[in-house]
């Protein structure tokens, strides 16, 4: 069902995506399709739940690799979300996305996935500059998180974004090394 149901979601205009047409692509009645899912919002829930489960294995396998360098798991961990972009699949995401501006419950969800990926990254940030007040990691994994987003216009439709094109992956690693690498705090020029 939410191999289908993840199917519809990324193959179709919002408007297109309900229970009904669902339900249709299953072979299936929309009553026993509800059976497993009340609502759309709930369907929507476990596609977000299953697709951020694909992403925690990997941000973990990321954290565990031999190195234990902070800066070095922050740097996977961004390369991955970059390099995740090229996927056909991410198109779940910008979907999503899209979706949020007119339905509260998917709205919801992409607070909570920002939220998740932004305590990552300011959790690594921290753990590579303990020196640094929260606040400031927290800063620093907001404008890493906003950069990453970002590309997903350029990087998630296949576009060129003018030359910018080649490994944004590695300008991204590249400031943050630039940035964490410093004795004192970032000033908001370095951000």
């Amino acid at each position: 069902m939410l191999d289908a149901a993840f199917a519809l979601f990324i193959g179709t205009r919002a408007e297109d995506y309900t229970m009904r047409n669902l339900a249709n692509a299953l072979d299936m009645r929309v009553g026993n399709l509800t059976y497993h899912y009340k609502t759309k919002s709930e369907l929507l829930d476990s596609l977000v739940r299953d697709q951020l489960a694909n992403y925690a294995d990997d941000i973990l396998m990321c954290l565990q690799m031999n190195e234990a360098k902070p800066q070095t798991a922050l740097e996977r961990v961004v390369t991955l979300l970059v390099q995740d972009l090229r996927r056909p699949e991410i198109a779940f995401f910008p979907q999503l996305w899209a979706r949020s501006l007119h339905d509260g419950a998917a709205a919801e969800l992409m607070d909570k996935i920002h939220e998740l990926e932004r305590q990552v990254i300011a959790g690594l940030i921290g753990a590579s500059r303990p020196d640094w007040p929260p606040e400031d990691c927290e800063s620093l994994a907001l404008h890493v998180t906003a950069a990453i987003e970002g590309l997903t216009l350029f990087i998630g439709r296949n576009k060129k974004s003018h030359g910018i094109y080649a490994a944004p992956e590695q300008e991204i690693a590249r400031v943050l090394r630039v940035v964490l690498g410093t004795k004192s705090r970032p000033s908001q020029r370095e951000i």
